[in-house]
């Protein structure tokens, strides 16, 4: 089975077995270059690989989230309420599950549960109770920057994906609103350190353990 990785330029190293297919996102809000590849090459799965911040302080750094479904909230958190249905999105159960069969093999510690995308996801930095909120009431187990955005586009497509996401309290999320020069270039330096030095004994376990490879294979 022909399976395509999504994840973003910043971590190359991680996938270092070039019999993968990887496309690598430039931009996050763009998404018209794996569109083109899904229209040629066809992929019969799809993977996302990023990192999140855990909602829950039970879910420790390092670990796994399989996506069993994503939720997008917008709103600022006093605005708060369930969301509506339309915007709770599901992936692919039979590749979660045999995802979670090679997580256990390799002795991954991983969780099956929501990911949500908020409006400005930036909004719950040091919020420990807007945090709270999302785990408790739609049962989030993490924040991200687009995976709901890319869920929605998967399933509108048809394609057959899931949505793995590697926990780290310090992951830095994005803001919505544009930057100026200063402050992007401190956003860079700030990403820079975080997928080169605060996740890098994660990354290299996973290399070491050729996750990617064996997700691949099944």
């Amino acid at each position: 089975m022909s399976t395509l990785f999504i994840t973003n330029k910043k971590l190359k190293k991680l996938f270092n077995d070039k019999s993968l297919n990887i496309l690598f996102i430039e931009n996050e809000n763009d998404f018209s270059k794996l569109e083109q590849e899904i229209k040629k090459d066809k992929p019969e799965k799809i993977i996302s690989v990023d990192f999140a911040v855990q909602l829950s302080e039970k879910i420790n750094n390092g670990s796994i989230v399989v996506t069993r479904e994503t939720i997008s909230m917008n709103a600022k958190p006093v605005n708060w309420d369930i969301p509506r249905e339309d915007r709770w999105i599901e992936t692919s159960e039979k590749i979660n599950k045999s995802i979670c069969d090679i997580l256990e093999k390799l002795s991954f510690e991983h969780y099956v549960g929501s990911g949500v995308q908020l409006e400005d996801s930036s909004i719950v930095k040091g919020k420990k109770k807007a945090k709270e909120w999302i785990n408790k009431n739609i049962s989030g187990i993490y924040i991200d920057n687009y995976s709901s955005k890319l869920n929605e586009l998967l399933s509108s497509i048809k394609v057959n994906h899931s949505i793995i996401r590697i926990i780290n309290s310090k992951f830095p999320i994005k803001e919505r609103i544009e930057k100026n020069i200063i402050q992007k270039i401190k956003i860079f330096f700030v990403e820079f350190y975080f997928y080169n030095f605060r996740a890098k004994n994660i990354k290299q376990y996973i290399i070491e353990k050729k996750l990617f490879s064996e997700i691949s294979k099944d």
